[in-house]
């Protein structure tokens, strides 16, 4: 196999620049659904048939693994600004956790002006990214977007497509 076929095949990176604040944001996106359910994601995983289990543990490995990326993206260095790559994947499970911060009325009451602002800033670059996949790729990101709840799905769908009339 050639060497660039390794290349074609591994999904399309995209380059966000982020402040030190925002790689901070990141962290607090990584565990959003586990501080937004508090104790009860125990007894809903306990109590609750396979397929919302199912659910619960795809959140929580995504929880880790998005921890995991935040941290590999601290240790190339602190303060200022850089470009962050994203993978689609990492870009659309942070940007979906962002949108659904801003658009949760109990999240948004638990942010300051200053943070709701910044997340709306972060969410703003992480959606402007994720649009730029989507003009190069429109099935990875569709195919990305389908791992999402629904309320999150559509709101990334109607700013990626536009409302529909």
């Amino acid at each position: 196999m050639p060497k660039n076929s390794q290349a074609r095949r591994s999904p399309s990176t995209v380059s966000v620049t982020l402040t030190a604040e925002e790689i901070e944001d990141l962290a607090q996106l990584a565990a959003y659904y586990q501080r937004s359910m508090g104790f009860m994601r125990h007894v809903v995983r306990l109590t609750s048939p396979g397929p919302i289990r199912q659910r619960f543990d795809f959140v929580a490995e995504e929880s880790r693994w998005l921890g995991a990326f935040v941290e590999s993206v601290r240790d190339q260095g602190a303060g200022g600004t850089r470009e962050v790559a994203f993978t689609p994947r990492s870009l659309v499970a942070f940007w979906g956790r962002a949108l659904s911060s801003l658009n949760s009325k109990r999240s948004r009451r638990r942010l300051s002006a200053a943070q709701l602002a910044a997340r709306e800033v972060l969410a703003g670059k992480l959606g402007r990214a994720t649009e730029k996949l989507w003009l190069r790729d429109p099935g990875i990101v569709a195919g990305e977007i389908a791992t999402r709840r629904a309320p999150e799905a559509g709101w990334m769908r109607e700013q990626l497509e536009g409302p529909n009339d």
